[in-house]
């Protein structure tokens, strides 16, 4: 077909694009979706090699989502790889949010708009609705009110099999028109995941439920992915070689890409991610480098005509309480993820072109300039031709000038459990808390507050049977009763990193019956229990993961204690605006003992429009979460390797912004700062902490 000239956008105005994407596929009609021929994958007829990046929408600030769909668009891809989170889109049973909801991330779910702008910048999509998709992510997207019952996710349990057949029926007709033979016309969706990395739940060689499988492959079948998509998934056998992801370090890439083609000859690889896969956790630090051999293996690889998928092209950031954990069978048992995304992607957490998108961008322009062997030229801009990157701003030191006391904030937002346990039964875990007469769902995400009955003196034993989910806080009289044991400065009474380091055979996330002896007499005594994340990956064991005191009581001097209520605090969009309204239960810093957990509040002065840019809370502020304009940014701690959270510019207003941190130990000496540079700790050398460099490597193989 004649070469056209296709504006892209505002930005991109009287750029040259050599070819409609969408018209070089449509042209004389649609008759097929995407299927695998061979060695290739073809589109209505013709040859694609599918070069794809991933971008998950809800990790990233809508008002930014052209921004990172233009920068993948300019490196020369033609489809974006997406999940889709059942549990920011569907909160609780039957409501639904696609964007219309009022919680902090309601802003961030509208995939219609998403969706919309891939289509208008002709972009292919990949969607991965699950309903588990891993990706370092609470539950692995899964919601917690799947926890209030003994259901066995992720299997053919008919206790399961109900809610997410709803689920995925709901997201499959919200984005019904954008399929790509909707109407007869091209349109965006052009592959369909069915569940996630499923070969890799279960046991050893144990066979996995294909029941299941079949159940979620008819239900996205029948709900609007029908014959117009390409349904992908990993077989349900250990063994399969196409059963789960491959991994291999850059060296045997070539290889582990041999052995894919050599044992499936009829499976066109799927996109496949390239570059590093660091999780970065809050024990470990960052890996920030270019894989010595990215540029070579990602130039055989496409030499041998695979197709491939940047995973991730941009991370962004786990927002809010939504970052994931992972279970091991060695120290430290448990680890949350940290709130940055970044993930040494191509684009950095704020969206920055980096080392690896030069990189990429000469082996895709060396591959696919001049010859194209029957694919559409390619489309990929210079780089003085790309979206310019987003503004930064340091706007210098934020003084804190106001807290506020624990008591208050509980009194505030707490939510009160409805049906306390008996003696000598269990209490309940927070997901199974009773706080609504709709008792369709527990605490989400957040800290539960197990307050005992009467003063307690000091001496006194506190032990917790069994484990504690996942980090506690004892408050004797509202302060922090034990300090200094684990991490400088840290006050716990319990926490993942326990001494079960010492246990190379324990097989528990740390030590089993804490006890701890109260240092000071009090009027009260309260556990104040963290949720740190659900595990987002593991076995089927593994996700069965209350949170709270899941394997309680608590007994004080060898008898049971006495329960004198549970609160859930859970910092919800509109529990901001009920402690930031409450203006007089603010005072003046500074603060007494900051050994407490307190809310602290500042003002973040913009002039002119607003920039991103970088809160750095320095050493003095120990573990929280902070909170801009009432939106919940993430968490930080000082242990772990990152130092700032990421501040988009649509989140500010010109003129008076509020900061408001909710500290665990103590007011960070009244003070943070904003600067224009993250901080997410010093970088890993090449090849440490157990591979640096990996790749992943699946199969896509039509059903």
């Amino acid at each position: 077909m004649d070469e056209l000239i296709v504006p892209l956008s505002p930005q991109m105005a009287g750029v040259r694009s050599q070819t409609s994407l969408y018209e070089w596929y449509s042209e004389g009609g649609i008759t097929e979706p995407l299927k695998a021929e061979g060695e290739f994958f073809t589109l209505n007829g013709k040859k694609i090699h599918i070069l794809s990046g991933s971008i998950h929408y809800y990790r990233v600030h809508p008002d930014y989502w052209r921004d990172r769909l233009l920068k993948l668009k300019a490196l020369g891809l033609n489809t974006v790889d997406t999940y889709v989170p059942w549990n920011l889109h569907n909160p609780r049973p039957g409501v639904f949010d696609f964007g219309d909801g009022n919680e902090h991330m309601s802003p961030f779910l509208n995939l219609n708009t998403f969706l919309e702008i891939a289509k208008e910048l002709e972009l292919f999509v990949i969607l991965r609705p699950g309903p588990y998709i891993c990706t370092e992510w609470d539950f692995g997207g899964l919601p917690s009110y799947l926890l209030r019952t003994s259901m066995k996710v992720r299997t053919s349990d008919p206790e399961y099999v109900a809610p997410a057949k709803e689920y995925l029926r709901v997201v499959s007709q919200n984005v019904q028109n954008f399929v790509w033979n909707n109407a007869g016309q091209p349109n965006p969706i052009i592959a369909v995941q069915v569940e996630n990395e499923y070969g890799a739940f279960g046991y050893d060689d144990g066979i996995r439920d294909t029941e299941y499988l079949e159940t979620v492959m008819s239900i996205l079948q029948s709900s609007g992915f029908g014959s117009d998509v390409l349904h992908f998934r990993q077989p349900p056998r250990h063994r399969d070689p196409r059963s789960h992801p491959r991994r291999a370090d850059d060296g045997q890439l070539l290889e582990q890409l041999r052995c894919a083609v050599r044992r499936a000859p009829a499976t066109p690889t799927r996109p496949t991610p390239h570059g590093h896969r660091i999780l970065d956790r809050v024990v470990r630090p960052l890996a920030r480098v270019v894989p010595p051999g990215m540029r070579s293996e990602l130039t055989k690889m496409l030499q041998r005509k695979a197709s491939v998928n940047f995973y991730m092209f941009h991370g962004g950031t786990n927002f809010g309480f939504m970052n994931g954990a992972n279970a091991f069978s060695f120290w430290p048992y448990y680890a949350p993820d940290v709130t940055s995304y970044d993930y040494d992607a191509l684009l950095s957490e704020a969206g920055d072109y980096t080392e690896k998108y030069e990189v990429a961008a000469e082996v895709i322009r060396e591959k696919y300039e001049g010859s194209t062997g029957g694919l559409p030229p390619l489309n990929q801009l210079e780089p003085g031709q790309r979206p310019p990157e987003t503004n930064k701003r340091a706007y210098g030191t934020i003084s804190v000038t106001h807290y506020m006391e624990f008591d208050d904030i509980v009194d505030l937002i707490g939510q009160e459990n409805l049906e306390n346990p008996e003696m000598g039964g269990p209490w309940p875990s927070m997901e199974e808390l009773t706080l609504d007469a709709s008792a369709d769902v527990g605490q989400q995400f957040g800290f539960v507050v197990y307050k005992l009955a009467g003063s307690v003196n000091a001496g006194a034993g506190l032990k917790a049977r069994g484990h504690i989910r996942d980090m506690a806080y004892v408050l004797v009289g509202g302060a922090v009763a034990q300090r200094g044991k684990i991490y400088t400065h840290q006050a716990l009474f319990h926490t993942p990193y326990d001494s079960s380091r010492s246990r190379p055979n324990a097989k528990s996330p740390a030590n089993r019956d804490k006890e701890l002896t109260i240092p000071s007499s009090g009027s009260s005594l309260a556990l104040m229990v963290e949720n740190l994340a659900r595990n987002n990956f593991g076995k089927p064991h593994q996700f069965e993961q209350r949170k709270g005191l899941p394997e309680g009581p608590l007994f004080l001097d060898g008898v049971e204690a006495t329960l004198d209520g549970i609160v859930a605090l859970q910092f919800t969009k509109q529990d901001l605006q009920t402690l930031t309204e409450n203006t007089e239960l603010w005072s003046q810093m500074p603060a007494g003992d900051p050994y407490s957990p307190r809310l602290y509040r500042g003002t973040l002065t913009v002039d002119g429009e607003p920039a991103d840019t970088f809160l750095s809370l320095t050493d003095t502020w120990i573990k929280g979460v902070v909170f801009v304009n009432g939106f919940n940014l993430g968490r930080y701690w000082n242990v772990g390797p990152q130092k700032t959270l990421y501040v988009p510019a649509p989140i500010l207003f010109t003129g008076e912004n509020q900061i408001v941190i909710f500290e665990l130990y103590t007011g960070g000496e009244g003070r943070l700062e904003s600067v224009n540079e993250p901080d997410l700790g010093p970088p890993l050398p090449p090849g440490k902490d157990g591979g640096v460099s990996q790749t992943q490597l699946f199969s896509l193989r039509p059903r």
